[in-house]
């Protein structure tokens, strides 16, 4: 879409957000440059090519540009948040940590910033109490979101908190019953809480998935061994074998010690 002589800045910059609903980053930076032509102190323009930047993957420019709209915006948390992602794409995870926590002192409480700095602890600083902490945190102001849920209940079963666990991943799989990720999760939970029906039911959504996680059909064989069920025990070998698991022989030595 081309801008015509008589659009103002405004006016091409809720064009640029009207782009930014379907992702379309080219056609917003193209905009949005065109907005920060003709009115140069356009502070929400800078944030959002900042934020286009980031999404793009560009956020050695973004940098910049984002600093240059926290001095048009003072104490703008989403300043602070896109700088903050641009330093973790960068892997600057110091930086990214200092500007995630000055997200949340001008916006307390921020969900998307708690998320941020629980998946900085795990992935980068491989902290999960930390990552546990943050995730808390987000789940105080909204309790239905289904990517913080999961990881809160993750992070959970590593600390052995299998009763946590069960209670957060349940409310994964009740928003989303087909999710894999949720459902293993949830089945090691149950399955180390000795609840091993309850186990079984829960790993069925990814057992039904593509592709198969080895995983899931590995601790439903447990499941089956724990219940002296040697049947259906063998039969999750078998599917073990024919998806050449490292899993199988474990499970087979399980097998091997039932009566």
């Amino acid at each position: 879409m081309q801008a015509t002589a008589q659009e103002t800045p405004v006016d091409l910059f809720n064009k640029a957000m009207e782009f930014k609903k379907t992702n379309n980053c080219p056609e917003v930076l193209l905009l949005l440059n065109k907005a920060i032509d003709l009115k140069p102190d356009f502070a929400d323009a800078w944030i959002e090519k900042g934020w286009c930047l980031n999404e793009l993957n560009r956020s050695n420019e973004a940098l910049p540009v984002l600093i240059k709209a926290g001095t048009l915006s003072k104490n703008d948390y989403r300043v602070f948040y896109e700088i903050a992602h641009a330093y973790n794409s960068l892997g600057k995870t110091d930086s990214a940590q200092k500007y995630f926590k000055e997200t949340l002192k001008a916006k307390p409480g921020y969900p998307a910033a708690n998320i941020s700095l629980g998946d900085l602890c795990r992935e980068k600083l491989k902290d999960n109490k930390c990552a546990l902490s943050y995730y808390l945190k987000a789940a105080k102001s909204d309790e239905t979101h289904k990517k913080n849920n999961y990881w809160i209940g993750w992070c959970y079963n590593e600390s052995e908190k299998f009763d946590s666990a069960v209670y957060y991943l349940q409310k994964v799989v009740t928003a989303d019953a087909g999710n894999p990720l949720a459902s293993v999760e949830l089945g090691f939970a149950l399955y180390s809480l000795n609840r091993y029906d309850d186990a079984v039911s829960a790993f069925k959504p990814a057992l039904d998935s593509k592709p198969k996680p080895e995983i899931a059909v590995f601790y439903t064989g447990m499941c089956r061994v724990k219940t002296n069920n040697k049947p259906e025990a063998l039969n999750k070998y078998n599917e073990l074998v024919i998806l050449n698991s490292s899993y199988a022989a474990n499970l087979l030595t399980e097998i091997q010690k039932m009566k």
